[in-house]
């Protein structure tokens, strides 16, 4: 089963299913032992087989349930757990991510969705995942800002995105954390627009949707949810704050 002599201890937590916290908090405790090589403190591969994930103890180990590279065990806390690898974080390190549950079927549904959405692509980056107002600063200031450099856009056109953003965009939508935004939020936004009077939506669906596109490229989103709707109709080409 061990492949390997030592681990660092961020990998002997993905081997054991538990958090690095919890592995140093181990060593620590002198509950897993440990030895220091060149600075580095790595545990010994045989020294992972005495402890219980689902307990974080010294003992015999858990039931485990293997699903491919998935574990499902129940934990000290009376809850059942279950890690998924979904990929590589940025440092090289494994992208384990964690579902919890009351029952064993439970945290098994968890664990079988988000396999799906590992193999199909759908899992959003390790990390804080920004709010549209977060995304849209940096898609403005960053990404646009770079694409007038090359010539890829004008910069008329990213005038007119930086007036219309702060009036329109982060208001209405600003405060939506960016992968539970809804085509729902968007119907919403269009629908106070008008009733305010501001009939041309469509130039605040297609800020969006390009900003959306790009998030869905640099996997921050699985989806763009402006494609999920129809685009309004402009019924005045003027746009006034």
């Amino acid at each position: 089963m061990m492949d390997r002599l030592f681990y660092r201890p961020e990998d002997a937590a993905v081997v054991l299913g538990m958090s690095r916290a919890a592995v140093f908090r181990l060593i620590k405790s002198g509950e897993l032992r440990s030895v220091k090589y060149e600075g580095y403190r790595l545990v010994p591969a045989d020294a992972l087989s005495g402890v219980c994930p689902a307990t974080g103890r010294g003992g015999v180990m858990a039931d485990r349930k293997p699903n491919g590279r998935s574990s499902i065990y129940l934990g000290q806390d009376g809850y059942w757990h279950g890690w998924v690898t979904v990929g590589i974080k940025p440092d090289g390190s494994p992208d384990r991510r964690h579902r919890m549950g009351k029952t064993e079927a439970e945290v098994t549904r968890k664990v079988r969705e988000l396999e799906g959405k590992r193999e199909t692509g759908q899992v959003a980056k390790p990390g804080k995942v920004p709010t549209v107002a977060e995304w849209m600063t940096e898609y403005l200031d960053v990404i646009c800002d770079r694409l007038v450099a090359s010539g890829k856009m004008a910069p008329r056109t990213l005038d007119d995105y930086l007036s219309k953003t702060p009036h329109w965009v982060i208001p209405l939508l600003g405060r939506h954390r960016l992968d539970r935004l809804a085509p729902e939020h968007l119907d919403k936004a269009y629908a106070t627009m008008l009733e305010q009077g501001r009939s041309s939506s469509t130039v605040l669906h297609r800020i969006l949707s390009r900003a959306l596109k790009i998030a869905v490229r640099r996997n921050k989103v699985t989806k763009n949810v402006a494609t999920l709707i129809d685009a309004p109709v402009a019924a005045d080409p003027t746009w006034s704050r």
